[in-house]
């Protein structure tokens, strides 16, 4: 039988890890009680007798075709019909040489896209704010819909990824809009791959594209800006202003953050784009404002479940004000621009923020002229020291 078999096959290889091999033939029969037995034989007769759990004496009749069984690295027995006997010891030995030099892969089972979208976007969403959710999975769908829901994840190609980003090309999205989708479908395929759903992931070419200069706002604009909102929305604009924070986490802000004490927002990681946690400082007006709404359940009056009523608010604010185009983000470009203007070292600029990458931060390095100059003085060599 296999196991006695299986037995003598056994070889261990790295140590602890066992990986059963065999070669054998397959058979069948119904007893007249009614039941089904198999049979598994490395014999190479056309019959072989086989009793019933009832007692009796079956005589089997064994399919021609050979099979290889074993287990691959991760434990799992697999067989596989290959015909020939001499076919079968041929892959038996191979594998044995896959496993002794670390090369056994397993082909995985082909997974769909539709498949990939269910399980990643559960994966997903738990890690991620749900705005930021959203929009990840907005971008997914648009790259999984192009391809088909029914597409296998290794049949996708490099090639393939190409043709999506000139069909979008031709439909009028801009690169960026492209960059991310392909980002966010390339993130898909790094969860497949580590889960073996895929040995190999397509590369994923991101087209280049310049740092665009971020908008700001002067101090004598902002004024402007403040006096065109109305009650709702200006305790959200000055604090916007006065911190740097992102919208999110202005909606999300409660006075458990706050110490009035310490005049610092310790805004928890749960809150935050890149998911740390950060202290902000609170300024004079910022500590007027707050004071002023200790007595409200919100720290900036009132707050909305999502952003929608902000940005309506806020769209009618800039045009009032005579600022077609602006966003509430530029806010935060502002307040950025205003602290590298005052002299404020980079580094603190990016740990107000909350920038990952410092990088991100030296888009406002061209806002302090001044100070760039006066470090290019220390490189005059001809003047004694």
């Amino acid at each position: 039988m296999l196991l006695a078999l299986a037995d003598r096959w056994d070889i261990i290889l790295p140590p602890g890890r066992c990986y059963i091999m065999a070669i054998f033939r397959r058979g069948q029969a119904k007893c007249s009680c009614g039941k089904l037995k198999r049979i598994e034989l490395d014999t190479t007769a056309k019959h072989s007798n086989a009793k019933c759990s009832c007692g009796k004496t079956l005589k089997i009749e064994l399919d021609p075709a050979w099979w290889v069984g074993y287990r691959d690295p991760e434990g799992k027995y697999r067989r596989k019909k290959v015909g020939s006997k001499r076919a079968a010891q041929a892959i038996e030995a191979k594998l044995r040489i896959d496993i002794v030099e670390g090369k056994f892969i397993e082909k995985p089972k082909a997974h769909t896209l539709g498949e990939l979208g269910k399980e990643y976007l559960a994966y997903l969403e738990p890690r991620r704010h749900q705005d930021n959710f959203q929009k990840e999975k907005s971008r997914i769908k648009t790259v999984f819909r192009y391809f088909g829901y029914q597409t296998r994840i290794d049949k996708i190609t490099s090639a393939d990824i190409e043709d999506f980003r000139t069909f979008q090309l031709s439909q009028g999205k801009s690169n960026t809009t492209i960059n991310r989708q392909l980002i966010s479908f390339g993130a898909s395929l790094s969860w497949a791959l580590n889960r073996g759903w895929i040995h190999n992931r397509p590369k994923i070419k991101q087209t280049v594209i310049p740092d665009s200069e971020p908008r700001f706002i002067t101090k004598p604009e902002a004024r402007v800006l403040l006096a065109s909102c109305g009650p709702e929305l200006t305790d959200y604009v000055l604090a916007a202003l006065a911190t740097g924070m992102r919208q999110g986490e202005l909606l999300a802000m409660r006075w458990n953050w706050i110490s009035l004490e310490a005049r610092v927002i310790n805004i928890p990681g749960s809150a935050t784009k890149t998911l740390r946690a950060r202290p902000v400082p609170i300024n004079d007006e910022l500590m007027l404002l707050l004071r002023k709404n200790r007595d409200k359940e919100y720290p900036l009056g009132k707050t909305w479940k999502h952003n929608t009523r902000l940005k309506d608010l806020f769209r009618a604010a800039r045009e009032k004000a005579g600022f077609p185009g602006l966003r509430f983000h530029d806010l935060r470009h502002s307040a950025a621009s205003w602290m590298v203007q005052a002299g404020i070292d980079l580094y603190q600029v990016a740990q107000v923020l909350g920038h990952k990458n410092l990088r991100i931060t030296q888009r406002y390095a061209r806002f302090a002229p001044k100070h760039l100059q006066a470090a290019v003085i220390h490189t005059n060599f001809q003047s004694p020291d």
